[in-house]
């Protein structure tokens, strides 16, 4: 085992500094009872450059990083990679020592080939940025045995179940104004569980592209951004499209290139918020008579898909984002929805069906729940026939996913006949529904299931009910507000090896805490900043 604790090793020299200094790391010298050293240092605004830790080993190693984590922080991140990696791995934490302590932390990073290897240290700068500390690098060689298994491993697909949707998050914080901050959004994922991603183009007919169809987020928000997110978000989808860029494509080659398929994900609702997060363009703004209408006659702030005129919009872009590369189209409806009210087409259309009127009748009417569904499932009817279209002229499938949740009765009262989808063959894949698995095998659908970003428990338990439904896969929603971070990324990458989170999750919690004495010559180990007490400490700040 080896440690690599004195950072000032790194080069370029000229990129270190003793004192804070604007572009430069910071040299700070650290102690503790197993490891001591010379740390990196950044904060938020320090804009360092990229340096170079000297690895001298040569062989397989498991690779850990050691990073400080001050009492004060909320949050602390860094990237590695190594001297031949196309792209940087973050890594970030978020637990604090509670005011009453101050810790090292240490995560694994990967298993890696060293020989002829350095290791490259960047400070998390874009959109958001957080501080930065780097306390060491740990390298654990490993035995020709277990360097098989880890290949065996790797080769093994039957484990890659496990689906992330990026739904734009890492625009939303200004982290993606390059092709390669895009791509590290998904290194992370090689070697792991990780087998495709479902990429969000769309929200709405307002994309995250350069659209000969929709309007996207830099024209509406690029004036006057009522959030700081939306600052953000706009100056990165700018930025994008001025070097030519479109997010989902750079996304799917670099995907592609690790082994993933790449989803294209369509949030099928259109609407608007009140000021000051109103929508001022697109459809909504070019066709305001398109609305639903709620029971009273009041408009509401969201387009029906009662009207084909809604419909073919959101067609035109699924269109535009198939292409021959992507693997398949996700049709998000948990949000949005119903897309069905009491507009005067469906209002005629009861009518003429069943000689009253619509008003007259309850929401959960059976008759009027399918005929608001039956406008969704004729789009639904059109996405299969543009899925068949593509899989025709390139010769392999191109799949169709719908998410939806709830059952076939509490869906179809919000305008989704899931029943017809599934048994007209118009999915291949349902995601969050609660819906019996062996109805969906039955009609040769798979099911997905649904879990947020919300910690080693959730993501155990959506494991044991995979297990126990006989579901086909897991979709972790925004995965990529999360997966840097190390509470999270351990038990993350590992989902498709349900022995291992069922039986011993406690072995994925891989953050390691070291007890510091001293952090640059002060002590830490008596003393506890901000009135937190821990065993005999003395307290050294109260604020009064």
């Amino acid at each position: 085992m080896t440690y690599l604790s004195d950072m000032s090793r790194c080069a370029p020299q000229s990129a270190l500094s003793n004192t804070a200094k604007p572009n430069h790391w910071r040299l700070i010298n650290y102690e503790s009872d197993e490891v001591s050293g010379t740390m990196l240092a950044a904060s938020p605004l320090t804009d360092a450059p990229d340096v170079t830790c000297p690895v001298d080993a040569g062989g397989w190693h498991d690779i850990y990083v050691g990073y400080w984590h001050p009492p004060i922080e909320s949050r602390v991140a860094i990237k590695v990679r190594l001297k031949s990696d196309p792209y940087f791995t973050p890594i970030a934490d978020d637990e604090d020592d509670e005011l009453i302590s101050s810790t090292l932390r240490e995560a694994f990073w990967k298993s890696a080939d060293l020989t002829g290897e350095d290791i490259v240290i960047g400070q998390q700068k874009k959109g958001i940025a957080f501080n930065g500390f780097i306390a060491y690098l740990r390298l654990e060689p490993l035995s020709d045995e277990r360097v098989q298994e880890i290949r065996a491993e790797r080769a093994d697909t039957t484990t890659r179940i496990v689906t992330p949707t990026n739904d734009g998050g890492a625009l939303l914080n200004g982290k993606m104004t390059t092709e390669a901050d895009i791509c590290e959004q998904i290194e992370i994922y090689r070697h792991s569980d990780i087998g495709r991603l479902d990429w969000a183009v769309c929200y709405g007919d307002m994309t995250n592209y350069s659209s000969e169809v929709g309007w996207n987020y830099y024209e509406d928000w690029h004036d006057d951004p009522p959030r700081v997110s939306d600052k953000l978000l706009s100056e990165s989808v700018k930025s994008l499209i001025d070097k030519g860029l479109a997010p989902h494509k750079v996304a799917m080659k670099h995907a592609h290139s690790i082994g993933l398929q790449f989803h294209v994900m369509i949030r099928a609702g259109i609407g608007t918020f009140a000021p000051p997060m109103e929508s001022t363009g697109g459809l909504f703004a070019e066709r305001p008579d398109l609305r639903i209408i709620d029971r009273d006659g009041t408009p509401l702030p969201k387009l029906s898909y009662a009207y084909p005129e809604v419909r073919q919009r959101m067609l035109d872009i699924i269109r535009e984002v198939a292409d021959d590369e992507v693997d398949g189209i996700n049709i998000c409806w948990m949000r949005g929805v119903p897309c069905v009210g009491y507009e005067v087409p469906v209002a005629e259309e009861f009518s003429k069906k069943y000689g009253m009127d619509i008003r007259n009748v309850p929401d959960n009417d059976e008759r009027l729940c399918h005929l608001r569904a039956s406008y969704l499932t004729e789009f639904m009817r059109q996405v299969r026939i543009i899925a068949d279209d593509v899989t025709q002229r390139r010769g392999r499938p191109m799949t169709v996913t719908a998410m939806a949740g709830g059952t076939l009765d509490s869906a179809l009262q919000r305008s989704m006949d899931i029943r017809t989808w599934v048994e007209e063959k118009l999915v291949d894949e349902m995601v969050a529904v609660e819906v019996a698995t062996q109805y969906l095998h039955a009609n040769g659908v798979k099911r997905i299931l649904y879990v947020g970003p919300e910690g080693p428990e959730r993501y155990r338990d959506a494991v044991i009910k995979q297990k126990e439904t006989g579901a086909d896969g897991l979709m972790v929603w925004d995965m990529n507000s999360v997966q840097e971070l190390t509470s999270h990324w351990p038990m993350l990458r590992q989902l498709g090896h349900s022995d291992r989170i069922i039986d011993t999750p406690e072995d994925l919690n891989q953050v390691r805490r070291i007890l510091l004495k001293t952090v640059g010559g002060v002590d830490v180990e008596h003393t506890a900043p901000w009135g937190g007490v821990h065993g005999r400490a003395l307290v050294m700040f109260t604020n009064g």
